[in-house]
Protein backbone atom coordinates (compact mmCIF):
# COMPACT_ATOMS: atom_id res chain seq x y z
CA UNK A 1 0.00 0.00 0.00
CA UNK A 2 2.92 2.80 0.50
CA UNK A 3 1.16 5.24 1.71
CA UNK A 4 -1.24 6.08 -1.55
CA UNK A 5 -4.92 5.67 -0.92
CA UNK A 6 -7.57 3.72 -2.16
CA UNK A 7 -8.48 6.14 -4.77
CA UNK A 8 -4.97 6.81 -5.70
CA UNK A 9 -3.76 3.13 -6.50
CA UNK A 10 -6.76 2.51 -8.40
CA UNK A 11 -6.07 5.25 -11.03
CA UNK A 12 -2.53 4.21 -10.35
CA UNK A 13 -3.71 0.26 -11.67
CA UNK A 14 -6.76 1.06 -13.70
CA UNK A 15 -5.00 1.37 -16.90
CA UNK A 16 -3.70 -2.73 -16.43
CA UNK A 17 -7.80 -3.89 -15.84
CA UNK A 18 -10.78 -3.97 -18.01
CA UNK A 19 -13.36 -3.50 -15.61
CA UNK A 20 -14.18 -1.17 -12.33
CA UNK A 21 -14.66 -4.78 -10.82
CA UNK A 22 -11.07 -6.03 -11.73
CA UNK A 23 -9.95 -2.74 -9.69
CA UNK A 24 -11.93 -3.20 -6.83
CA UNK A 25 -10.84 -6.54 -6.45
CA UNK A 26 -6.89 -6.01 -7.30
CA UNK A 27 -7.17 -3.29 -4.25
CA UNK A 28 -8.89 -5.69 -1.85
CA UNK A 29 -5.75 -8.25 -2.76
CA UNK A 30 -3.72 -5.10 -1.93
CA UNK A 31 -5.19 -5.03 1.48
CA UNK A 32 -7.27 -2.17 1.20
CA UNK A 33 -10.25 -1.59 2.93
CA UNK A 34 -13.62 -0.21 2.54
CA UNK A 35 -12.89 -0.11 -1.31
CA UNK A 36 -16.35 -0.02 -2.27
CA UNK A 37 -17.18 2.88 -0.69
CA UNK A 38 -13.95 5.21 -1.52
CA UNK A 39 -15.07 4.15 -5.36
CA UNK A 40 -18.59 4.79 -5.36
CA UNK A 41 -18.92 8.29 -6.33
CA UNK A 42 -20.36 8.70 -9.56
CA UNK A 43 -17.41 10.89 -10.56
CA UNK A 44 -14.32 9.09 -9.01
CA UNK A 45 -16.13 6.14 -10.63
CA UNK A 46 -16.36 7.60 -13.83
CA UNK A 47 -12.78 9.16 -14.04
CA UNK A 48 -11.05 5.39 -13.32
CA UNK A 49 -13.63 3.43 -16.14
CA UNK A 50 -12.06 6.31 -18.66
CA UNK A 51 -8.53 5.31 -17.32
CA UNK A 52 -9.45 1.48 -18.32
CA UNK A 53 -7.49 -0.20 -20.94
CA UNK A 54 -9.63 0.01 -24.35
CA UNK A 55 -8.65 -3.70 -24.99
CA UNK A 56 -8.98 -5.32 -21.84
CA UNK A 57 -12.79 -3.81 -21.69
CA UNK A 58 -13.63 -5.38 -24.71
CA UNK A 59 -12.13 -8.94 -23.17
CA UNK A 60 -14.68 -8.56 -20.29
CA UNK A 61 -17.49 -7.22 -22.76
CA UNK A 62 -17.19 -10.45 -24.60
CA UNK A 63 -16.52 -12.52 -21.26
CA UNK A 64 -19.74 -15.14 -20.56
Amino acid sequence: MEGRTVVERAFEIAPGYGSISDVKRRLIDEGYTQVNAYLSGRRIRADIIGRLNPQLKQKSLRAP
